[in-house]
């Protein structure tokens, strides 16, 4: 099956009707954000840098798993154009400080400057309607200035100790928290990586992205459900046979255990379509609880006076019951809470117990075949 771990705080967060709006802007901005990403491809060898980006963009692309921008030469006309037809009003502080003092000859000889410069971008056509270079002027002076990244060929780049990196600037197709788009994204992106560096091994690649984060996230939390389960997992196998010395209880335990945490995993797809990574985490723990019913029903097998199945079970079926219900009690409790992983954890952990506790009920008793076994009478006695 496929399964999805959400984000932790896009999924923690309580609801309000009254700023409903609010949370669906904010979720539009989270997913548009969360699916961008940047990667910066350097080598001391301008040609290679921008041969390595464009063949990671067209690997990517043919795969269908992102979408890069491009760096439109039209655009910033565009934008030029708009601001050219305000340029009477637009002054940079510097030039409206030296033609407020008098000092008209800086302005002229910084327009020279510009024009004579190597890498001048003013044309005869620019001059005509701005001969001062006024409006470059003021753009340069804006809070935000225009960086030492330029536009090259379609992309960005900037040229850094020697190195010249470009700028790529792509959204991931797909779900970036979906655990096989993680897996199929930074998949080819580090087979492309790996054969672009095949051809210059000294290309350098950068990225940062939320897909990223979030796929280190998801192997961590998974890497860290799958120790504690296995520890777990060892803990009990070890304590039930050395405490009955055969595999009955044993099997009989983990198949409850098993049932529980697949009811639980099961109920949660079924009702919220997805499952948040807290879920996962603290779902390893109801291995603790769920074995408990098992437990109590196998050291029965140590009362000589109870000799068949169904009269063990009995004996323990007062205690497991209120167990149960004191338990399940705890965890509806979380499901007033507004916290929508909260909700999952509860519906996770009352289903799961739920289906432990059944399966020792009916399916323990046919199951069971053991004796009051010789050993351990000192002991218990």
């Amino acid at each position: 099956f496929r399964y999805k771990l959400l984000p932790i705080f896009s999924n923690l967060l309580p609801a309000d009707a009254a700023t409903a709006d609010a949370h669906a802007l904010a979720g539009q901005l989270i997913d548009k954000a969360s699916k961008r990403f940047v990667l910066l491809v350097g080598h001391e060898d301008r040609d290679a840098a921008r041969s390595a980006a464009v063949s990671i963009a067209r690997d990517m692309t043919t795969a269908k798993l992102a979408e890069f921008q491009t760096v439109d030469a039209d655009q910033l006309k565009a934008m030029g154009a708009f601001y050219l037809q305000h340029r009477a009003g637009l002054l940079s502080r510097a030039d409206r400080a030296a033609l407020q003092s008098g000092n008209k000859q800086a302005v002229a000889e910084r327009a020279l400057a510009q024009v004579y410069a190597v890498g001048g971008f003013a044309d005869a056509r620019l001059l005509k309607q701005d001969p001062f270079l006024l409006l470059p002027a003021f753009l340069t002076s804006l809070p935000a200035p225009l960086s030492r990244v330029a536009p090259d060929d379609g992309y960005l780049s900037v040229k850094d100790d020697g190195v010249t990196w470009i700028l790529m600037v792509g959204n991931v197709v797909g779900d970036p928290y979906a655990l096989d788009t993680q897996d199929h994204f930074t998949d080819a992106l580090g087979q492309t990586v790996t054969a672009a560096q095949k051809l210059s091994p000294d290309l350098m690649v950068k990225r940062s992205g939320a897909i990223f984060y979030a796929a280190k996230g998801s192997q961590s939390g998974l890497r860290e459900t799958s120790a504690l389960g296995t520890i777990a997992t060892v803990g009990t196998i070890l304590l039930l046979i050395g405490a009955f010395r055969r595999a009955g209880p044993l099997l009989m335990n983990l198949m409850a255990v098993a049932i529980g945490i697949g009811a639980g995993l099961a109920a949660n797809l079924a009702l919220f379509g997805e499952i948040h990574i807290a879920t996962m985490l603290f779902g390893v723990g109801l291995t603790g609880v769920a074995v408990d019913y098992g437990i109590h029903y196998s050291a029965t097998v140590f009362d000589p006076h109870r000799p068949t199945s169904w009269q063990r079970l009995r004996e323990v079926l007062p205690g497991i019951s209120l167990g149960l219900l004191t338990t399940l009690i705890g965890y509806a409790i979380l499901l007033a809470a507004p916290f929508p992983a909260l909700r999952q954890v509860a519906i996770f952990s009352i289903v799961g117990l739920s289906a432990s506790f059944f399966t020792v009920i009916f399916w323990f008793p046919f199951l069971d075949h053991g004796q009051a076994p010789s050993y351990g009478r000192h002991l218990l006695r």
